[in-house]
């Protein structure tokens, strides 16, 4: 019992000290460049090796803060977009069964939860509600459809993020979900029935999956083992598209063909300026921003009663005729 006493005992002085070591980190004055760990001074803007810009003591810090938090290895942003999805999908489901619409515990949103939480609805667009261009790349339609695209954006986002940097594979998935929402908008707007509703991540996902495919076939003694894979995406996804599942073939092109071009134009991050870094940064925010500003929209819209009264009284007599 004594030597267990005194594994223990060695066992949380040990936690403890990692605890207080990644404490003093935080009050460490220097700086350490986040490109090439060469030190600097706690004043000093920029790498005096590689030219990269530091940012400053709070921002060192917070960077210090977030490898304390983070699991390490972990992609960053394909964590963060797919908490993200996952919690829109999980705030759907709630809401059908707050508003009556469900019962008990439902695998797939109620269809007024996708107008409620904004869907690429072409009437609603037309009507001013350009938000859902945002907002419908995170919703989506079933678990089986959610489950599809959580796996294809962890798998290509975390090879883009090693290989362009977390700053431009967050402002090319934003970006080209917007492209790609913005095409489907217009192929349904302007061609019969002239309406169209649809949601999901695929037409993000397929922009990234095209960067990836330029990306492979500019370098292609880079990303040559990579090339294969991603084209046998694009390939599946254009078998779907001929299907006779409900698919927007026009979200998807919209987001692969831009992502294709990309890919060929855009740099590595070991080859990318501190410039041109920056500027890819002040683009990542500016889309973060449209984001977070079409659900701040999306949140003060209001099904009305009498549409939910009409879908639970319809629920209700299916139920008796059953």
């Amino acid at each position: 019992m004594q030597w267990k006493v005194r594994a223990w005992k060695r066992a949380w002085d040990r936690r403890v000290g990692s605890v207080k070591n990644r404490a003093q980190v935080l009050s460490y004055e220097h700086q350490t460049c986040p490109r090439c760990s060469h030190p600097a001074a706690a004043d000093e803007k920029s790498c005096t090796r590689c030219g990269e810009a530091l940012g400053g003591r709070m921002a060192h810090r917070a960077r210090r803060l977030a490898g304390m938090l983070w699991v390490e290895g972990a992609p960053v942003v394909a964590t963060v977009l797919i908490a993200a999805i996952a919690a829109l999908y999980a705030t759907t489901l709630v809401w059908g069964t707050r508003a009556g619409l469900t019962e008990g515990f439902a695998l797939s949103p109620h269809p007024l939860a996708f107008a409620r939480f904004g869907d690429l609805d072409t009437v609603a667009v037309q009507d001013g509600e350009w938000w859902r261009l945002s907002t419908s790349t995170f919703l989506h339609v079933n678990v089986l459809h959610i489950i599809f695209n959580v796996m294809s954006l962890f798998s290509v986002a975390k090879y883009l993020e090693h290989v362009l940097g977390k700053a431009k594979t967050l402002a090319l998935y934003l970006g080209l979900g917007l492209v790609a929402s913005a095409v489907s908008f217009a192929y349904h707007a302007y061609t019969y029935p002239y309406m169209g509703k649809s949601a999901g991540a695929s037409g993000a996902i397929c922009g990234l999956i095209g960067v990836a495919i330029g990306f492979s076939l500019r370098k292609r003694n880079v990303a040559r083992h990579m090339r294969r894979q991603y084209i046998g995406w694009a390939v599946w996804i254009a078998v779907l598209g001929l299907s006779s599942w409900n698919i927007d073939n026009a979200g998807h092109f919209g987001g692969l063909v831009p992502g294709v071009l990309l890919g060929l134009l855009v740099r590595r991050r070991n080859d990318t300026s501190a410039r041109a870094r920056r500027v890819w940064l002040y683009g990542a925010l500016v889309l973060v921003a449209i984001t977070v500003a079409s659900f701040v929209i999306a949140s003060g819209q209001r099904i009305p009663d009498d549409v939910i009264d009409v879908w639970r009284q319809s629920h209700a007599s299916h139920a008796v005729a059953d």
